[in-house]
């Protein structure tokens, strides 16, 4: 009988694994520590972004009621005389 050991997966040596073109640590506590660290920073700069384009779009959505409030007070000053 062939007896031999089954791995799941294929292996891959510690020293030279990447997680977003980092170099991660051999020890696998520090491996799981980095890669935290790398997907929190990923996070708090996609929120960032979101938080960005929605201001901009809040700012875009101002300037229009602004534009529409001038042109409903210039209606009223039209129409008010008659």
């Amino acid at each position: 009988m062939n007896m031999k050991p089954t791995g799941k997966g294929k292996s891959r040596s510690k020293i030279d694994a990447k997680y977003n073109g980092v170099t991660l640590p051999a020890d696998a506590t520090q491996r799981r520590r980095m890669r935290n660290k790398l997907s929190a920073q990923v996070h708090r700069k996609r929120k960032e972004d979101a938080l960005n384009t929605a201001t901009e779009e809040v700012e875009g959505c101002n300037v229009v009621i602004s534009k529409l409030k001038a042109q409903l007070n210039d209606m009223r000053a039209q129409v008010s005389p008659l």
